[in-house]
This record gives structure tokens, C-alpha cells and sequence, in this order.
């Protein structure tokens, strides 16, 4: 059996526990989808745990254990989750992190006390299974980019570069597009100097932003973005952050071996189609 989505979760809240829905969706966001430490496992004590078994994974656990179709090391299964594979009709399963806030952790953890391990297997991407690649590096990214320093950037269109300089950031956390619109009609904005991430797996185009610059990060050399979602955040985005009307920048975060050789990327409309001309309304740099 996979693990349980929100709306499972919810659902089952609202018949049996009746629980308060956002601390239910809290523990979802860090448990991911195991009911039993989402709905009935409540306690501080066992809340704890979850901590624990972070604190206590390893590097070679988090490495060994990813996308891998055994169970995962004694100890680990509350970081690692068995899954069942998309598309095989529950015939195969798969390892993987329980949710974006055990990423957030591991890495955060790995990122301070195993920096030179961490980055020795991160220099080659392209010899890693993609979902492993793009979980480690795309949290890796928000780390790094997060603490501030100069970036080289790279103009997708004309191929020109330079280097942009980042501050030091306050992380801030969101969970979905209706926390945005929330903020819009409370006539609320983030500052210039807050990196704001989405807790949601399925937040639309973007991984991140930082004022006017958008951060998507990837690790494969396409990765086409979903046109209406995107121009509608677009405008969101534009309405609750300083400076009201300020071309947006879409920095497409690769790792070292596709920065030099990653394309221009499409939108795609909801009927497939693709359109090779970016918006107006927002400029696409390699960083």
C-alpha cells in the first residue's frame, strides 16, 4: 500500500479523529503520508522521533536508500518511506524521503557537518538516478543560495554572463498558492531580504524566490514550464513583493556540467503545445 496523500489524510480526519485540520497538515508536511504519526502517534514524544531519525541518518543511508526497491536500513523508515512506483499499477515500489521537511533537515544537517563528502558526490550529476539527483541538489540549492555569495549567470538567450551577488537571507516558509493569495488580501508583502520556499511538492514553476528573482532548480537539461500557472503566479508574485511592476528574473539552477550547455526552455500550454518565445514578463538566466 503507498503511502497516503492529503486529501486520504483529510478525510480520514474529518470522519474519525477530528483533529485540527493544521496541525494535522503540519505533521503532514514533515511526516509526509503515515497516518499513524499524522493522526494518531500525536504526542510531543513521539513527534520527537521524527527528529531523532534525522539526527541519526547518514550520509550513506540517504545515498544508499533513495529510489532503491528494497526496505530501507533499520532505523531509517521513518526518513525513508516505501512507495509504490508511478504508473506500475502497485506492482513495483520504491524508497524515497518521506517529505520535502526530512529533505530540508537531512541536507541542512549534511550541508554544515559533511560539506566535502556532500559536494564530492554532487560533482557529476548525470551519473545519478534523476530523483535522487534532483532532491539532494535542489536542496543543496536553497542552502546555498540562502546564505548569499556571488553566482555566475549565464544569459539563455544571448549567452552573454556575468555575476550577481546574493545577501545573506532570512528563509521563510510557505505552504501553498492560497497562503499567497491570503497575503494579497491582507495587503501583507515579503521583504527584500527573505528567501521564500513553498512546503508544497506541487507548487507551480517555481522552486523558490527572492524578491523579483525566481529560482527554479534542475538537474536535467529540459525542463519545460506550464504557461498559465506560471503567468498567474507572475502576477501574484508581483502584488506582494517591494517594488510593484519590476521584471521578473527566472534563474534556472543547474549543477556545473549543464551550465555551459543548457538551453533556452519552452512553456507548454495545457494542450500540449509549446511556445519557444519566454514572456515579456520575465527574463531566463543559467545560474
Amino acid at each position: 500500500m503507498p503511502v497516503w496523500n492529503w486529501d486520504e489524510i483529510n478525510i480520514s480526519n474529518r470522519n474519525i479523529y477530528k483533529q485540527d485540520e493544521k496541525e494535522v497538515e503540519c505533521r503532514f508536511e514533515k511526516w509526509g503520508g503515515i497516518p499513524r504519526y499524522v493522526l494518531e502517534k500525536i504526542s510531543a514524544e513521539n513527534q520527537l522521533e521524527l527528529v531523532h531519525s534525522i539526527a541519526s541518518t547518514d550520509l550513506d543511508a540517504c545515498f544508499g536508500n533513495v529510489n532503491q526497491p528494497d526496505s530501507p536500513s533499520t532505523g531509517n523508515h521513518k526518513v525513508f518511506h516505501i512507495d509504490a512506483v508511478p504508473n506500475t499499477k502497485y506492482s513495483q515500489q520504491r524508497v524515497v524521503m518521506g517529505s520535502n521537511y526530512i529533505k530540508r533537515k537531512l541536507v541542512q544537517r549534511f550541508y554544515f557537518n559533511f560539506m566535502e563528502q556532500l559536494i564530492s558526490r554532487t560533482e557529476n550529476f548525470s551519473n545519478w538516478s534523476a530523483a535522487l539527483g534532483g532532491v539532494v541538489f535542489e536542496q543543496l540549492s536553497h542552502q546555498t543560495l540562502s546564505i548569499g555569495g556571488k553566482f555566475s549567470i549565464r544569459q539563455l538567450d544571448t549567452g552573454n554572463s556575468s555575476v550577481i551577488e546574493l545577501k545573506d537571507l532570512n528563509t521563510v516558509f510557505f505552504n501553498k498558492l492560497k497562503d499567497l493569495e491570503s497575503m494579497k488580501e491582507a495587503k501583507e508583502s515579503f521583504s527584500k531580504s527573505d528567501y521564500a520556499r513553498p512546503e508544497d511538492i506541487n507548487f507551480p514553476a517555481i522552486d523558490s524566490f527572492n524578491g523579483h528573482s525566481l529560482f527554479q532548480m534542475t538537474v536535467s537539461e529540459n525542463h519545460p514550464i506550464t504557461l498559465k500557472p506560471f503567468v498567474n503566479l507572475l502576477h501574484l508574485l508581483d502584488s506582494i513583493l517591494p517594488g510593484t511592476g519590476t521584471p521578473f528574473n527566472l534563474f534556472f539552477v543547474v549543477p556545473p556540467d549543464l551550465y555551459k550547455t543548457f538551453k533556452p526552455q519552452k512553456f507548454i500550454h495545457h494542450d500540449d503545445q509549446t511556445q519557444s518565445v519566454m514572456s515579456s514578463q520575465c527574463n531566463p538566466i543559467c545560474s
